[in-house]
């Protein structure tokens, strides 16, 4: 089963900055875990047709999370899919 959700926020910093905490792997991994885990980015091929992996951890253990990019828009729009 395929589903599609949209997260929509509002912030007050330049659209170019904040593009850049989803496509900057060093910048992802400092917010983008979920609260009291611990997210390492193992592989992040920002481009279209590009992979990534994500570890996430925490005390009990971790789930690694792999997909690819769909469509980039620079400053405009990021499609990432799982591919699980």
């Amino acid at each position: 089963m395929s589903r599609t959700f949209m997260i929509k926020r509002f912030y007050t910093i330049p659209v170019h900055e904040l593009f850049g905490y989803f496509i900057d792997p060093v910048l992802l991994e400092r917010w983008c875990a979920p609260e009291g885990m611990n997210l390492k980015i193992a592989d992040f091929d920002a481009r279209v047709g590009g992979h990534y992996t994500f570890r996430h951890s925490d005390g009990k253990g971790s789930y690694v999370a792999k997909g690819h990019f769909r469509k980039i828009v620079q400053n405009e729009l990021l499609q990432m899919v799982d591919d699980e």
